[in-house]
């Protein structure tokens, strides 16, 4: 079901005028699927219908019922051109200002946005070049973070630093839908921190052999967990708990070694080696 966006207005109040409302617009669904912002223009038919004008495109004007505005969210209008980097400074924030601030980044190329500590990644389906060991180098070098735009890169480092100042364990928790990117996003997690820890001087030959075990551990388990799906060409089908042991060294960590469990992994489905 389509629903809309947007609104500056008491509730329960449907005065024909320039409230902002948000209300599922038919015609956009093609497009703009999920929220459009829009206003009202005026009621329509005993008050049963609202004729909404598009605040994207003024020339593009619809109706709907009256009802379904109770599916409307809130939305700032003066926010509606602004892009933020992180949503915790939008003014509302619910699932249709989330929606539209995430589509907005996405056109834009940006397909990392934060919303406070937790980090919101969409999918383009195609290589980019912002996993450079130069994009490394550039948020490990930085003298603050908070100035840094949304990156894996980012939150990885900010663990890291945590876990070096206070000693405390770190997690990472990464949800989505299958072909979402969950299984790239470990890897790329897993090379920052095999790149950051051979940054480091004093690493020797036995522990930069644990550094690539780490590296190819996930292409191993997707040898036997990982299928073809109509959705996914490469799909986990089954569920992992990664954890990373550190030695806290006098300037950095060290990556001690690491430790697997798997969950749902049904090794006999295996039966031979594809070519």
């Amino acid at each position: 079901a389509t629903a809309v966006t947007q609104v500056v207005a008491p509730q329960n109040t449907h005065t024909a005028g320039t409230l902002l409302r948000p209300v599922p617009d038919e015609t956009e669904r093609s497009e703009n699927f999920g929220y459009v912002p829009v206003k009202i223009v005026k009621l329509l038919k005993g008050e049963k219908l609202v004729e909404c004008e598009n605040l994207i495109d003024s020339e593009k004007k619809f109706s709907c019922q009256l009802k379904l505005l109770e599916y409307a969210h809130d939305l700032d209008a003066q926010e509606l051109d602004r892009d933020f980097p992180n949503m915790i400074r939008m003014n509302c924030l619910n699932q249709a200002s989330i929606l539209a601030n995430l589509r907005k980044r996405f056109k834009d190329g940006h397909m990392y946005t934060a919303v406070d500590d937790v980090l919101v990644f969409v999918n383009p389906f195609r290589k980019l070049k912002i996993y450079s060991e130069m994009k490394r180098q550039e948020y490990l070098q930085s003298s603050s973070l908070c100035d840094k735009s949304p990156h894996i890169y980012k939150t990885v480092e900010q663990a890291c630093r945590e876990m070096f100042r206070h000693g405390k364990s770190q997690c990472f928790l990464i949800s989505g839908e299958s072909g979402a990117g969950k299984t790239e996003i470990v890897k790329l997690i897993l090379e920052y921190v095999v790149e950051r820890d051979r940054s480091t001087e004093t690493r020797e030959v036995d522990q930069l052999i644990i550094d690539e075990q780490l590296l190819q551990s996930t292409p191993l388990l997707e040898a036997f967990g990982n299928a073809k799906t109509c959705r996914n060409l490469n799909s986990s089908r089954f569920g992992k708990w990664l954890q990373v042991s550190f030695k806290h060294g006098l300037k950095n960590l060290e990556v001690l070694g690491g430790k697997i469990n798997s969950y749902l992994l049904e090794i006999p489905r295996v039966c031979h080696q594809a070519q």
